[in-house]
Order: C-alpha cells, then structure tokens, then sequence
C-alpha cells in the first residue's frame, strides 16, 4: 500500500508539472509576437529600394536645386569664356583689317592685289566669326533650359529670368555691333576696288597718313567710304569684356 501511494504522489508530481509546463508555453505564445517596430526594421533591411525618410533631415529637394544652381553658374561662365575667347581673336583680326586699309600699307600699288586677297580673307573669317557669336548663344539657351527642366517650375523661375535677361542684353549688343561690322566691311570693299581701279594713279602721303587719287570720282568716292567708316567706327564699341 505504501508502494501505491508513492506511485501515486508521483504521478500527481508528474502532471502538475506537465500542466505547468503548458501554462508556461501559452503565456510564452502570447508575449512574444514580433513588435511593429521590428517588423518594419527586418523590412527595411530586406528591402534597401523602399522609401526611407532621411535620418539627417537633410532637404533632397534643397540639395537638387543647389547643385542645379551651381551647374547654372558654370553653364553661365564657360558661356561668357567662350564669347571673351572668340571676341579677343576677333578684336586682333579687326585690327589687322584696319592697317591692311589704311594708305601707308597700299603706298606703292605693287601691293594693292596682295592686301586686296588678303583683306578679304580675314574679312570672311571675320564674318565667320560674327556667326559663331550668335551660335554661342543658341547652344547655351538650349543648355539651360535643359537643365532648368530638371527644377520645379516655380524653384526654376527666377533662374530662367536672369539667364533670359543676360542672353537678351549680350545678344542685342552683339547683334548691333556686327550689324554695323559688316557695313564696315563692304565699305572696306569699296576701297580695295578703287584702289586697284585706280591702277596706280595715286599717291600717299605717309606722314599725313592719306592718298590722293587722279580720279576725281575715284577721290570722291573714296572720301565717302572714310567719312561713313569713320562715323560709324566712332560709334560702333564691341560689347564690353564680362
């Protein structure tokens, strides 16, 4: 009997251990399920291409406009560069063309033909040039408003405004000044004719720095050609270095 009763009080130990055991296991179950927090983290982590809000709060918007500005800027100087490089080549052959036609480089009518050739070369490269000035501005227009497309319209407004009201100004001074370039170069022209219609019947005075021709006409003619030149040379100023 003693035997039964151990029996006994051990299998009354054995099942409120098991039972204890299962309560243990519920309660297990039922506090540890993953927290939103954790979930979003193992995501997260899984996932690199999902959205993530900037931990720094540092303004992605801000920082796109700022570089787009600095781009703006460099667009801006490598433009006024290219004008300054073209314009200081330009500013040189106008004044190779000025001494080519002056009196004292046609003093013997030897070389009248040589200056004549030459003359209008550099003219045609001048004109050339003038082209490129103007292609300048039309490659750079297309450049901002590429790059200006990249901002929001409302961030991309002033920018557009000062860059429109830079290449208005530039061009129409440019545009004027060549305008009267090219009357100045079919004046130019004019004078290369009537000296080598002249054939030769001229004579210059070195020190005054003037020709006086046989021809009546021919004098006539080519004192017209110097006043208007000189008129229109006394006005006429290249736009002024940026």
């Amino acid at each position: 009997m003693k035997l039964s009763k151990d029996i006994l009080l051990l299998l009354v130990v054995l099942v409120g251990a098991a039972g204890a055991g299962m309560w243990v296991l519920q309660m297990d179950a039922q506090v540890t399920p993953a927290q939103p927090s954790e979930v979003e983290e193992s995501i997260n982590e899984r996932s690199p291409l999902l959205y993530q809000p900037n931990s720094e709060g540092r303004n992605t918007k801000g920082m796109k406009n700022a570089q787009i500005k600095t781009e703006f800027e460099a667009i801006i100087n490598v433009f006024l560069q290219n004008l300054e490089v073209r314009m200081t080549d330009y500013r040189k052959k106008r004044q190779t063309i000025q001494d080519v036609i002056k009196p004292q480089s046609m003093r013997s009518f030897e070389y009248v033909q040589e200056n004549n050739i030459f003359a209008r070369t550099i003219m045609a490269e001048m004109e050339a040039e003038m082209d490129a000035v103007v292609r300048e501005f039309t490659k750079t227009d297309l450049q901002m408003r590429e790059l200006l497309g990249r901002m929001e319209p409302e961030d991309a407004g002033l920018l557009i405004k000062e860059w429109d009201a830079t290449r208005e100004k530039q061009l129409s001074q440019y545009e004027a000044f060549f305008a009267q370039e090219r009357k100045v170069f079919d004046l130019y022209r004019i004078i290369l004719e009537i000296y080598a219609e002249s054939g030769g019947a001229y004579n210059v005075n070195l020190e005054k720095g003037t020709v006086t021709f046989e021809d009546a006409q021919l004098q006539a003619a080519y004192d017209d050609a110097v006043n208007i030149i000189s008129e229109i040379t006394s006005r006429n100023r290249a736009p002024a270095r940026n």
